[in-house]
């Protein structure tokens, strides 16, 4: 259902007059494809309410001010519908940072994105892929992988995707910027905005 609307978002991206902005967007838009709420879902509609209301909390200045001065970024991604709008994101984060490395799954869980899928999109080719070792529908870090816990500790910048990883990270002491649409009244009490809003801050 992504990979079928691609044009069209790629369309809506590349006529906006910050393209940066509309591709984190349009991201967090694909947010929306979520087994954990049900997969019944009308992405276009999506698409005309993220170019209808935008971003309903948005820390996209600081973003920008720390992506320029950032060496490496780390995504942490979360489904695999998603993903085909990352592999768009990827593309303009790569105008501003050098390095990008897109972490995944380890083990499937709801659709949530793994290296297979990660390889069928071809992630790979913009971005380096790894795994989190996460088996659950969220990165917690104490259950990941050591070699990626060094590569989170390490990263210059972390942007971290969806509500699953929300509810894993809010209480990392770091800097990290959380994009995704806010999907159920508790986390859009925890992120004080509105049902169905899509969001994209910083966690301090």
């Amino acid at each position: 259902m992504a990979e079928k609307l691609l044009p069209v978002v790629n369309k809506e991206i590349e006529s906006a007059a910050d393209p940066l902005k509309a591709a984190l967007l349009m991201a967090a838009m694909g947010n929306s494809i979520d087994a954990g709420v049900g997969l019944n879902i009308d992405i276009e509609e999506n698409i005309e309410r993220a170019l209808e209301h935008g971003f309903a909390r948005s820390d996209y200045s600081l973003f920008r001010e720390k992506l320029d001065k950032a060496e490496n970024l780390l995504i942490i991604a979360d489904n695999s519908g998603e993903a085909v709008f990352d592999k768009i994101l990827i593309k303009y984060l790569k105008e501003h940072v050098d390095k990008i490395i897109y972490a995944v799954r380890g083990v499937p869980v709801l659709n949530d994105i793994t290296e297979s899928e990660a390889e069928q999109i071809g992630i790979g080719s913009r971005a380096e892929v790894v795994s989190s070792g996460a088996e659950g529908p969220g990165l917690v870090l104490e259950t990941a992988d050591p070699d990626f816990v060094d590569i989170f500790n390490q990263a210059d910048l972390v942007l971290s995707k969806g509500q699953g990883n929300l509810e894993g990270l809010s209480e990392v002491e770091r800097d990290i910027f959380f994009l995704l649409k806010a999907k159920c009244r508790m986390i859009a009490g925890f992120l004080n905005t509105e049902l169905n809003n899509f969001v994209f801050v910083l966690n301090r």
